[in-house]
């Protein structure tokens, strides 16, 4: 009876498994696949868009004192990160891109629903 049901559970485990073969890849999983990072770089215009993205920063934090810290990435590759402003407004501490923040549980939800949507295209 233990063998059987052994038996039963490997065929289970076989025939609800998945296979890969007759699974189209889109475009952008044949290029990460074809390229190295440097090319996806370049395909993705990275350093254009850092420098784009460094200007928009400069003048949020020119024109309304923007405070904190920003990373922005494109198909897993970081195209932008910075911190402006302080950590401690009292003592003038400037924030880091390792600076600790405490959001609580604010953050879940946003989260959460980002998912879904990135998910659902």
């Amino acid at each position: 009876m233990r063998y059987l049901f052994c038996v039963f559970v490997f065929i289970l485990f076989f025939a609800c498994g998945t296979s890969e073969t007759g699974v189209e890849k889109t475009p952008e999983q044949v290029a990460v696949e074809k390229d190295s990072i440097a090319d996806l770089l370049k395909e993705i215009k990275a350093d254009e868009k850092a420098g784009k993205l460094k200007k928009v920063f400069a003048l949020k934090v020119k024109e309304n004192g923007f405070n904190g810290c920003v990373l922005v990435a494109q198909r897993g590759q970081i195209l932008f990160k910075n911190a402006y402003g302080y950590s401690d407004l009292k003592t003038k501490e400037l924030l880091t891109l390792n600076s600790a923040f405490q959001l609580a549980s604010v953050s879940k939800t946003p989260t959460a629903g980002a998912i879904l949507l990135l998910k659902d295209q």
